[in-house]
């Protein structure tokens, strides 16, 4: 290996920021899955709500109700 290829292998090591290296994922594939079904059920719902006539404040309080229920029914039926 010549000392040119050496030096630019340890200034790429040198330039990686420690403080920034994440070991482990923020949230497991199972709790992405449970929040975004969460989170489609409480769109869907606020959609509805507003087809039928509702306000909008309204609908978002419907669409967060319906977000918030998803929850707990998701994550009992995904294993």
């Amino acid at each position: 290996m010549s000392k040119q290829q050496d030096t630019n292998i340890n200034n790429s090591v040198a330039l990686k920021p420690k403080g920034l290296v994440v070991d482990r994922a923020l949230l497991t594939t199972r709790s992405a899955l449970i929040l975004l079904l969460a989170v489609l059920c409480g769109i869907g719902t606020g959609i509805l709500t507003t087809f039928a006539g509702a306000e909008p404040p309204e609908a978002v309080l419907c669409g967060m109700t319906g977000l918030s229920a998803a929850v707990p029914f998701f994550n009992g039926l995904i294993d």
